[in-house]
């Protein structure tokens, strides 16, 4: 899978509401918007693999957007923008 921008790997830790998550990237926890409202409870699971893109722009509240998970072997893409 090919993404426009450059992607980062990060740990899923939790997601407290549809449109934000905690993840930790080199060992620092960060807050990362989810551009996908839906549940993702099967895919977004604590300690799961995620990647991040960094998003520029001056009125996001977030400097990271979680776009991907692996489920196994398998990244699963949740962003409809990718």
């Amino acid at each position: 899978m090919k993404f426009d921008k450059k992607t980062q790997e990060a740990i899923f830790i939790s997601r407290p509401n549809r449109f934000q998550a905690w993840v930790e990237i080199d060992g620092e926890e960060i807050m990362a918007h989810v551009p996908n409202t839906g549940r993702l409870k099967e895919i977004l699971i604590p300690g799961c693999r995620v990647l991040v893109r960094h998003e520029d722009g001056a009125k996001r509240k977030t400097a990271h957007s979680l776009i991907a998970a692996w489920k196994g072997d398998l990244l699963i893409n949740f962003d409809s923008q990718a």
